[in-house]
């Protein structure tokens, strides 16, 4: 009877202490939720700017970007999944000029091989009437955007232009690809901070869960959680830029 009874209390101060937290799972419920909805919400950019991509293989990771002008390559989607290669791949990529005339970035929204190279023409001379250019050799452009999202700033001639872009990984490639002006880009690039921070939240909230769960039950299984949660944390922020 003694054992019983002094089961019961231990159950109903543990119950109490979860009652006492409702709250706080409450929290986690409606991240949890904000987080799926975001990423399974459709998203379709207002003025999506690539016209076309192609593919092709580099084996040997040999050529460079004068090589493959002239290459053999296949229509891909710009959302482009090759899983685990260690080939170089080179992208021929088509983008439209933005309508008004003004900068058009190229982004790269998800994945991240371990090399991206990204080749323009190189304008040499600008015509007095304004209209008509020039232009040299495929060079490689630095990214120039002001976030953790790999981005390039170019300009495509009336009618739109070619661009060349070798990426290579030693792991899974997975890459989406969008070009925008420079106003819808800015909005993707917000969007994707939302996403994130959520996502963060969500495995916050998981290890502070699981650290209290672990303090109640003493079960090592809450603790190994914690710490999984802890190094995804770590692993996200300086490795994936988040």
């Amino acid at each position: 009877h003694c054992i019983s009874s002094a089961a019961s209390d231990v159950y109903k101060r543990q119950m109490h202490s979860l009652s006492e937290r409702k709250p706080i799972y409450l929290v986690g419920v409606v991240l949890l939720g904000l987080l799926f909805f975001l990423s399974t919400a459709p998203w379709t950019p207002q003025d999506e700017l690539i016209e076309s991509v192609w593919l092709m293989e580099d084996p040997n990771d040999s050529l460079g970007v004068q090589d493959v002008l002239a290459g053999s390559f296949e229509p891909v989607n710009n959302y482009l999944t090759l899983g685990y290669n260690t080939s170089a791949q080179w992208l021929r990529v088509r983008i439209l000029p933005a309508a008004d005339g003004g900068d058009v970035v190229l982004l790269f929204r998800s994945g991240a091989p371990d090399t991206i190279r990204f080749y323009a023409q190189a304008i040499t001379e600008l015509h007095e009437t304004g209209t008509d250019v020039d232009v040299g050799p495929y060079q490689s452009l630095p990214p120039i955007w002001p976030s953790p999202i790999r981005g390039f700033r170019i300009n495509p001639p009336d009618g739109g232009g070619e661009y060349f872009i070798k990426i290579k990984s030693n792991g899974t490639i997975l890459l989406n690809m969008t070009a925008q002006p420079m106003s819808e880009a800015i909005v993707t690039t917000e969007q994707t901070y939302i996403v994130q921070i959520a996502y963060l939240t969500t495995l916050f909230f998981l290890m502070l869960w699981s650290i209290q769960m672990f303090t109640v039950s003493g079960l090592s299984l809450f603790g190994w959680f914690a710490a999984m949660q802890f190094s995804t944390l770590v692993h996200n922020i300086f490795y994936l830029g988040y």
